[in-house]
């Protein structure tokens, strides 16, 4: 019960939802107490020299990069607890210190696979999450505290504020990175899969397909040119930008635009809006963490960090091997592959049967990208004679705007002039509001309800507006935000759809919805309507309902 007044300390919930997040927190402490007993008779037989566990036990400092990770949460799980109890902030100390960092204790065992997680680490989890929780869960601490770790004294008064270093922002990123990464090929092995269904004349190997991921690790295009432009204006000494912000974007827009006159358009004052949102952010993160956040670059390697986790994304995705390369835009095999360019933070990534790869090994003995000069078969390369189980997948992301500037094509008067492609605003601005296809349930909302019923889960629906600029945002804002994801992953199936499809607008009618984009928190077992926002809705006020 305390664990489920700390959830719902805003006193906003109705009795539905206080009883039932009594009774996930039940069993959550129960499912946590069984895990440390089985982690640590696990410890115990690891510890006799002549078993086998010891001979496949790792001890030791964290040395590869999940150990990393994994420690690396653990610091920032007890740096922000600390700062939320110490501003009495308790449902925000829970969702860091309990349900936070046990989504990443479960990525860091997943992360390991048949390696094993490190026993020095997991011990440290045990004791640091025990802490983290005594001041909401005394006695569930204490139980802990005494029966599985065999400590003495009370925990609330022996045993201290754990010490942690302090937390690895960069590091952090670089996670976060790689795991977007492997739901995006995750998404596009299930289609890839889905090819070979019915298929029954080729094994379960070989029918695995073969992953290609590009990276591209520096900015261009318009945004690195808003990039310098913010770079030339900013003071470092005095944390101070020298130009007003309507000059910057006349600059960048200028840069799109080049010297057409086109301020009255609506469209132009849609793409004058996006540039002026992502330049608004920049400098925003200029002034908060300095210079560093103008940088064209990642503060870490993205090449580095996802060749040592190919072993990950390979056991994670089921794939036969997996290939990383840098997007240079000239080798030919790109063409076939990428329906949209990668950009630094947002690499591309395609599937590709083990047939078609070998035909390109043959073909080009050890190099994996296909040149444009070698001369190979249409039947292989042409994408509109390839087989379709030789088809490459890669999922789009769709820039909001992408129609806007169609359409100024076709009804500017410049219908004369030959285009330029590297200075279309198309192929300027990059996708940035792209949906969470690695959180979205695939399916239609019944089948989600259903979903969410049988995993014993709630049901997070976003309809979406296709007129409404702030559906856009909370695509960016929102699902992007890491706390939020991890939420929704572990306590939510999540369906999102738009307001122009007909099942969208029977939804609408039957919970008499007033317009969109609105958020719903959805009970699956009799469809009631828990919680609801209309609008843009902020990542720290979905975190307070969602736990």
């Amino acid at each position: 019960m305390r664990l489920s007044l700390a959830c719902s300390c805003d006193g906003d919930d109705s009795p539905r939802i206080l009883f039932n997040t009594a009774n996930s927190a039940i069993r959550k402490l129960t499912k946590e107490m069984s895990w440390i007993s089985e982690q640590l008779a696990y410890m115990a037989a690891a510890a006799d020299s002549s078993s086998f566990v010891r001979r496949i036990r790792r001890d030791g400092p964290p040395s590869t990069f999940a150990d990393k990770v994994f420690a690396n949460e653990i610091n920032i799980a007890v740096h922000n607890s600390d700062n939320y109890y110490r501003a009495c902030m308790f449902q925000e100390a829970l969702i860091s210190g309990f349900l936070q960092l046990q989504a990443a204790r479960d990525s860091y065992r997943i992360s390991c696979g048949p390696h094993g997680m490190n026993h020095d680490l997991v011990l440290r989890y045990i004791d640091v999450h025990t802490r983290l929780i005594a001041p909401i869960c005394p006695h569930y601490a204490e139980y802990v505290w005494r029966e599985y770790l065999k400590k003495e004294g009370f925990v609330v008064i022996k045993s201290g504020w754990p010490a942690a270093d302090a937390p690895d922002l960069i590091l952090q990123s670089a996670n976060k990175y790689l795991q977007d990464l492997i739901e995006l090929m995750r998404e596009l092995e299930k289609k890839f899969r889905a090819l070979n269904d019915g298929n029954y004349d080729v094994t379960e190997e070989e029918t695995k397909a073969v992953g290609l991921i590009y990276v591209k690790e520096e900015i261009d295009g318009w945004e690195g040119k808003c990039l310098r432009i913010l770079q030339d204006n900013f003071d470092s000494e005095t944390n101070t930008f020298s130009a007003q912000d309507e000059d910057m974007l006349d600059a960048l827009i200028s840069y799109i635009y080049g010297d057409f006159t086109i301020r009255q358009d609506i469209d132009y004052r849609q793409t004058e809006q996006l540039c002026m949102s992502f330049l608004k952010l920049k400098k925003d993160e200029a002034l908060n963490f300095g210079a560093d956040a103008l940088e064209l670059k990642l503060p870490f390697g993205e090449i580095e960090v996802v060749q040592e986790n190919l072993d990950l994304i390979k056991r994670e995705i089921g794939l036969h091997e997996v290939k990383v390369q840098v997007f240079s835009g000239t080798t030919g095999l790109e063409d076939f592959t990428l329906d949209s360019p990668p950009s630094p933070g947002r690499p591309a990534a395609a599937l590709v049967s083990r047939d078609f790869y070998e035909k390109m090994e043959r073909s080009a003995p050890g190099v994996w990208e296909l040149k444009r000069r070698l001369q190979l078969s249409d039947k292989v390369l042409t994408p509109s004679s390839r087989p379709p189980s030789e088809l490459l997948y890669q999922k789009k992301m769709e820039h909001p705007f992408k129609l806007l500037f169609q359409e100024k094509t076709e009804h500017s008067d410049l219908g004369e002039q030959e285009p330029n492609d590297e200075q279309s605003p198309d192929n300027i601005l990059a996708p940035l509001y792209h949906p969470p296809y690695e959180l979205l349930f695939q399916g239609s909302f019944k089948k989600a309800k259903r979903t969410a019923s049988a995993e014993d889960k709630w049901l997070l629906v976003n309809l979406q507006s296709t007129k409404e600029f702030s559906s856009h945002l909370i695509n960016q804002d929102t699902w992007a935000n890491e706390a939020v994801s991890k939420i929704i992953s572990t306590n939510f199936i999540f369906w999102q759809a738009y307001d122009d499809s007909n099942e969208v607008k029977k939804i609408c009618r039957f919970y008499n919805l007033v317009y969109t984009p609105v958020v719903l928190i959805i009970d699956p077992i009799n469809g009631e309507n828990m919680r609801s926002w209309y609008g843009m809705v902020q990542p720290e006020r979905l975190l307070e309902a969602s736990v």
